[in-house]
C-alpha cells in the first residue's frame, strides 16, 4: 500500500498581499486605519458588555502633534474585553474567520502599513482569576512580525490600544492639513448605521492639547431616522430584500447635498451618491428658513454577502 503523504498550506505573503491592495491618495484612506481600529474597538466593547454596550463602552482616538508628519502620533483606546487567547490567535491570522458572523474578513489591521510605518498594540484582559497583558510592535516588513516589550499597557482597565506613528512621506501633506472636524465627520459618516439603528459607544477625539471632543454627543441629535422601510429589488438574478433608512440633516461643509449611502456589516461603502438630480435640487429648507439635506442608507444581506465586491463596486 503506497504511503499517504500530506502538507499544509503556507501563510499568505501579506507583504505582497498589501502591495497589491490598492489605497487612493485621499483623507479617507488615510483616516481607514482608525475606522478600522474604531470598529475592532466596538467588537471588543459589545463581547465585554453586551447589551451595555452603548451605556457602559468608551472609545478615545487621540492625535499627538497634529499637522507634523514626522512627530505625529494616533492611538484608539477602548475599554473592551482586551486581546483574549482566542483574539489574539485571530490577530496572528491573516484573513482569520474569527469575526465572519459580524462579516469581518480579518484584513483590516495590515491597511495601516499602507500609510505607517510604525504600529503599537498594548492589551489588558481579566477575567476573575485569569489575568493577561500583552505589549508589543506590529510589523509585517520586518523578520519578526511580533516584537514584544516588558511592561503594563498605560491605561488600568481592560482593553486594547493601538498606537500609529512614523506616517510614510507619501500622506504627509495629508497630515499637514487634517483637523478635527474632518476626522469627527469622516468617523460619523463610516459609522453612521449605527447612529441610525445600532448602539454606539462613548467616542471621544483629542488633537494636541485641545479638549476632547464627544462624537455621539455631537452626532446623536443629528442623526435621527424620520423613516424606514423595505423595497424588493432584483440583484445578480435573484429578487434580494433591502432596507432603507432616511434622515434629515442641517446642511453643512461635510454635506452639502442629497445623498445616498450604501451600508454594508453596519459600515458605509464607498463613496455618497448626488441625489439633487433624483430630488431637483441640493436641498431643502424649512419652516424656519434653514436649510437640510436627506440622507438614505440602504442596506441588506445582499450587501453583506457581497462586501467585498460591494466595496469595489461604490467605490
Amino acid at each position: 500500500m503506497t504511503e499517504q503523504k500530506t502538507d499544509t498550506l503556507q501563510k499568505p505573503d501579506m507583504r505582497a498581499v498589501l502591495s497589491r491592495t490598492h489605497l487612493p491618495h485621499e483623507l479617507n484612506s488615510l483616516l481607514m486605519p482608525i475606522m478600522e481600529a474604531v470598529s475592532n474597538a466596538m467588537y471588543g466593547i459589545e463581547e465585554k458588555y453586551g447589551d451595555k454596550a452603548a451605556s457602559e463602552g468608551e472609545i478615545s482616538i487621540v492625535f499627538k502633534n497634529p499637522n507634523e508628519p514626522s512627530k505625529t502620533e494616533i492611538s484608539i483606546t477602548d475599554n473592551g474585553v482586551g486581546l483574549t487567547e482566542e483574539n489574539y490567535k485571530s490577530f496572528q491570522t491573516p484573513f482569520s474567520g474569527y469575526r465572519l458572523d459580524k462579516k469581518g474578513r480579518g484584513f483590516g489591521r495590515f491597511i495601516a502599513f499602507k500609510i505607517f510605518s510604525r504600529i503599537l498594540y498594548s492589551s489588558r484582559y481579566e477575567f476573575m482569576s485569569s489575568k493577561d497583558v500583552r505589549c508589543f510592535r506590529f510589523d509585517i516588513n520586518g523578520d519578526d512580525e511580533f516584537i514584544y516589550f516588558d511592561g503594563e499597557p498605560d491605561f488600568e482597565h481592560t482593553g486594547v490600544r493601538v498606537e500609529y506613528d512614523s506616517p510614510l512621506k507619501p500622506w504627509h501633506e495629508f497630515f499637514r492639513e487634517i483637523n478635527i472636524e474632518g476626522v469627527r465627520d469622516s468617523i460619523a459618516n463610516n459609522f453612521l448605521p449605527y447612529f441610525l439603528y445600532q448602539w454606539l459607544p462613548k467616542i471621544t477625539i483629542q488633537f494636541g492639547d485641545g479638549k476632547p471632543e464627544d462624537i455621539r454627543e455631537h452626532f446623536q441629535g443629528i442623526f435621527i431616522e424620520f423613516d424606514k422601510g423595505t423595497i424588493e429589488v432584483s440583484i445578480d438574478g435573484f429578487n434580494e430584500t433591502l432596507n432603507y433608512s432616511l434622515t434629515k440633516i442641517p446642511k453643512t461643509k461635510s454635506y452639502k447635498n442629497h445623498c445616498l449611502l450604501f451600508s454594508a456589516a453596519n459600515r458605509i461603502v464607498g463613496n455618497p451618491r448626488d441625489l439633487t438630480n433624483l430630488l431637483g435640487q441640493p436641498h431643502f429648507t424649512d419652516e424656519e428658513n434653514k436649510k437640510y439635506i436627506v440622507l438614505a442608507v440602504v442596506s441588506g444581506e445582499a450587501f453583506d454577502r457581497r462586501l467585498e465586491s460591494v466595496r469595489k463596486l461604490y467605490e
